[in-house]
């Protein structure tokens, strides 16, 4: 072994427009699970969480999630201020985030899921430009 922290296992990585977490902070439930973000104007932005599942990790990672663009560049990124500790590799690991992403312009993206500076997981994410509707007289 290198001594490079293992990655972890992502079992499940989504967007969603509202992520609810029971009382017993057990069990959550993801509404609306958007694949694409539709605004008048650019830049925008729009509220996500963000719920991913992770297996076989050793330790602390620092979780980020980033939008990158078709060209490779990270134009938005966030994540918890501390690493969250994941030291069971054979417990599942649920990491839940609430956040407003910012879109610079439309076009095509991946929601890229960031361990340690590591890639686990990519969703792809469009965003457009509404198209003006005629008002009816």
């Amino acid at each position: 072994m290198n001594g490079k922290q293992p990655v972890p296992l992502c079992k499940a990585f989504l967007p969603c427009k509202q992520l609810l977490m029971s009382k017993n902070g057990v069990d959550t439930a993801l509404m609306g699970l958007p694949r694409s973000f539709t605004h008048h104007v650019f830049p925008a932005a729009t509220p996500l969480g963000f719920f991913a599942r992770l297996s076989s990790a050793h330790g602390e990672y620092q979780v980020e999630v980033q939008l990158v663009s078709m060209d490779g560049e990270v134009v938005w990124r966030d994540g918890p201020p501390e690493p969250l500790k994941m030291d069971d590799p054979l417990k599942l690991y649920d990491v839940r985030m609430k956040t407003c992403v910012a879109i610079p312009k439309p076009g095509q993206y991946d929601l890229v899921l960031m361990t340690n500076g590591e890639e686990v997981a990519r969703q792809p994410f469009a965003a457009h430009l509404a198209t003006k509707t005629a008002k009816k007289p």
